[in-house]
């Protein structure tokens, strides 16, 4: 059975940003239980100005994917001693 109803984009529940680079934490339920993830990436514009998505990062780049990692840790823990 199908139906016309758009699907629901699911939002990450905080983001943390430092230039061009952003951590999303996510948030799932299962069987009563709450999970936590992050995810980062950056943005940039492609050969056409569109604007992409990568995870990809440069090494100058992975001293602020370190801070947002630990922003996401934080955030995380936070939520889970709540």
């Amino acid at each position: 059975m199908s139906t016309n109803e758009p699907t629901k984009k699911t939002k990450p529940v905080e983001q943390f940003r430092l230039g061009g680079i952003t951590a999303s934490i996510w948030k799932r339920e299962s069987e009563g239980k709450v999970f936590y993830s992050a995810s980062i990436d950056r943005s940039y514009k492609n050969n056409d100005g569109k604007w992409k998505r990568t995870n990809s990062f440069s090494p100058e780049e992975l001293p602020l994917v370190a801070q947002l990692a630990g922003q996401a840790q934080a955030y995380i823990a936070a939520q889970r001693s709540a």
